[in-house]
């Protein structure tokens, strides 16, 4: 999708336009990481706007980024305080740079819009689809599945796995 060779293909160009789109969305005071850049200030000084989709284009046309851009600051939340300061009792969260967010964020809608014109994205995928809510539409799909299959009176054979700490690194 974004491919540095290719210079006749200016769908995937961050233009000023697509880039306020994107700022839209961005929430306006949730902790941000090293660029001490709130939301807010990235929605309402739009001066910037088209300086920053030219930098943010050059970063794509490069294929670098500066270290800055990328690295986060990581706080260690405590889970449950009556369990003491045992390390397992901990869960980090990193708070990335807003410009990074941002970036990123574009890049996610511009991959969601091929696999949708490509008519990739299989329709039983409900992770991170817009207008989804994710693991509630394939609990009630499986749901109806299953009292259709009590009505009918059919054999039905279901797996279920959970995976304990499975974002555990």
């Amino acid at each position: 999708i974004y491919n540095n060779n290719n210079n006749n293909n200016n769908n995937n160009e961050i233009t000023t336009e697509r880039l306020k789109n994107r700022v839209k969305k961005v929430k306006n005071w949730t902790s941000p990481g090293n660029d001490q850049l709130h939301g807010f200030w990235l929605k309402y000084l739009t001066s910037l706007h088209e300086v920053l989709a030219k930098q943010l284009n050059e970063i794509l046309q490069n294929g670098r980024i500066d270290k800055w851009l990328t690295t986060g600051k990581t706080y260690l939340i405590q889970k449950d305080a009556t369990k003491g300061t045992k390390p397992g009792n901990y869960r980090p969260i990193t708070c990335l740079p807003t410009i990074f967010k941002l970036l990123t964020g574009i890049i996610a809608d511009n991959i969601m819009d091929y696999l949708k014109t490509k008519n990739i994205l299989p329709v039983q995928q409900k992770g991170n689809k817009r207008r989804s809510r994710g693991t509630k539409d394939q609990l009630l799909i499986d749901k109806m599945i299953l009292v259709n299959c009590k009505n009918r009176k059919t054999n039905l054979n279901m797996v279920w796995i959970y995976y304990k700490k499975a974002f555990d690194s």
